[in-house]
């Protein structure tokens, strides 16, 4: 028993999973991780020669991209040669205002001796300094490498990423969108909107600079037959940061209340033996589709005993059917042959309808019985306790494999 219903949530697993993986994400979008913020202006360290470096170095440009390395590190080595095409591209134009400078992540036998060697062997030729206590506190935020920060004038840290850069143009348009966003549109501000995606409403507005953090959205409103779901930015968005993510913007802004309609369960009775005829599940505010209602002998369907045109709360709903009147007697006619019965229609665990109950059947129950799929729940409910859960696709599969 345990070892079906271990293979029967693998193959629920593996057919779910069709409809939530999407396409890997680009090796060149680097993950970045949260240290926006944080000040770096005083730290006071050497570079590899032993020469003393301040935070004053920062006031050289508008821009100042830190990269944080190891020469044991495999992706810091990768993106090293796209880093010195940029500086030399940069130090060629100084009205630019844009330095790079290089933090050595020390161990692992990556040391100062080391790290010169290795960037002398290669060519490059930006500054590279030993971390102090004020830079480690930011890249010890995450404790990856490699990491860059871009640092203004001020020495606030304005972005900070975890990963490599994989191509010159990757860490060109990176590096330009910064340097614009903190030169060209330094004094510019943005409006954020605030927005109930059900309906349409401004739930709010705020202005904010360029490039500065969204303020965090409050307490979504309540709409009635909804739940909320999350907030979805949209328009010139900046995400920034890793186990709490950081939006940024860089122009206006939308942010959407997003929700999930609330659904109700409608059961159809017979309104003469009292069977469950099918479960519905409905929008909250809609209208309900109805089944036909079973004919039975000496008997006249007229309809149902509750309202379902506007659902908005589980309903149980019962045929009204009035006995029919005494029918006058007729002679008895020449016996004529029985016809062929027909096949029947909606046997209980067919949910494709093609007359035998296999592993697909079973697996469409699970997933009517995890919500992921709206069914006929008459045909879902095997078992016919009026609730389609795992077990009546556990006795499905059982009865495709023929295990009794």
């Amino acid at each position: 028993m345990k070892k079906l219903l271990s293979v029967l949530l693998a193959v629920i697993f593996a057919a779910c999973s069709l409809s939530l993986v999407s396409a890997e994400p680009k090796a060149t979008d680097p993950t970045r991780e949260p240290g926006v913020g944080m000040n770096v202006s005083n730290f006071n360290t050497v570079d590899l020669d032993g020469n003393t470096v301040t935070g004053d170095i920062l006031q050289n440009a508008d821009l100042t991209f830190i990269n944080y390395w190891a020469t044991w590190c495999g992706p810091c080595r990768s993106e090293m040669p796209h880093i010195q095409a940029m500086h030399e591209y940069y130090s060629s134009t100084p009205e630019a205002d844009v330095q790079f400078i290089g933090v050595i992540s020390e161990g692992n036998g990556c040391t100062p001796a080391t790290a010169k060697e290795f960037l002398q062997n290669n060519g490059y030729t930006w500054v590279n300094l030993r971390a102090d206590s004020v830079l480690r506190s930011v890249f010890n935020t995450s404790g990856y490498i490699p990491q860059t920060i871009i640092v203004g004038r001020d020495g606030v840290v304005r972005d900070q990423l975890i990963g490599g850069f994989t191509s010159q143009n990757e860490l060109r348009n990176f590096i330009e969108m910064w340097h614009d966003a903190m030169t060209i549109h330094a004094n510019e501000t943005c409006t954020v909107t605030y927005v109930n995606g059900v309906t349409g409403e401004t739930i709010d507005t705020a202005e904010v600079a360029y490039a500065a953090v969204i303020p965090a959205p409050g307490t979504a409103p309540d709409v009635e037959g909804y739940e909320f779901k999350e907030w979805v930015y949209s328009g010139n968005v900046y995400e920034s940061g890793y186990e709490q993510v950081l939006y940024m913007a860089m122009g206006d802004v939308t942010v959407t209340a997003t929700y999930k309609a609330i659904k109700h369960k409608v059961k159809f009775y017979d309104g003469v033996n009292g069977n469950l005829i099918t479960i519905k599940q409905v929008e909250h505010g809609q209208a309900a589709v109805p089944p036909v209602h079973p004919e039975h002998e000496g008997y006249i369907f007229q309809g149902w005993d509750t309202d379902f045109s506007c659902v908005v709360e589980d309903l149980i709903v019962t045929g009204i059917c009035t006995p029919a009147d005494e029918p006058t007697p007729e002679p008895t006619p020449e016996p004529t042959p029985e016809p062929t019965p027909e096949p029947p229609v909606g046997m209980p665990g067919d949910m494709d309808g093609d007359g035998v109950l296999s592993i697909a059947d079973a697996l469409q129950i699970a997933r009517v019985a995890l919500e992921l799929l709206d069914g006929d729940i008459s045909i879902a409910d095997f078992n016919n306790d009026g609730v389609v859960t795992m077990a009546d696709a556990l006795l499905v599969m059982r009865a495709a494999l023929q295990l009794g």
